[in-house]
C-alpha cells in the first residue's frame, strides 16, 4: 500500500497528465481552420496553449528521466556487475534531477 505522500504525487501526476491531454488538443484545435478563422476563439486557445506550454515542457522532460530511472533499475536487476554499476551511477545522477523537476512543478 502506498503512503499518502506516494498517493498525492501519484495524483499530481496524473492531473499533469490530463494538462498534457488538453494541451494535444489544443495544438489539434489551433491547427484547424475554423478555429483560425475565429480570430476571439484563436487567441482565447493561443493563451491556454501558451499558459501550459512550460508545464508540459516540464513535465514531459520529467517523464524522460523517470523512463531513464526505470531502464536504469532495470539493468541493475539484469546482474550484469560491470553494467550495474554503471545503472547505479545513472540513478545518482537522476534521482536528484528527478526531484528538482517534481519541485518545480509542484511550484508552477
Amino acid at each position: 500500500m502506498k503512503n499518502p505522500e506516494e498517493q498525492s504525487r501519484e495524483k499530481f501526476l496524473d492531473r499533469l497528465g490530463e494538462l498534457e491531454e488538453r494541451y494535444i488538443h489544443l495544438e489539434a484545435r489551433l491547427s484547424d481552420p475554423e478555429v483560425i478563422s475565429n480570430s476571439a476563439l484563436y487567441t482565447t486557445l493561443v493563451k491556454e496553449h501558451g499558459s501550459l506550454s512550460h508545464i508540459i515542457e516540464l513535465y514531459r522532460s520529467l517523464r524522460q528521466v523517470e523512463k531513464g530511472l526505470a531502464g536504469a533499475r532495470e539493468i541493475i536487476e539484469g546482474g550484469d556487475a560491470e553494467m550495474s554499476e554503471l545503472a547505479e551511477a545513472e540513478i545518482e545522477q537522476l534521482e536528484p534531477e528527478r526531484e528538482e523537476m517534481f519541485n518545480r512543478l509542484v511550484r508552477l
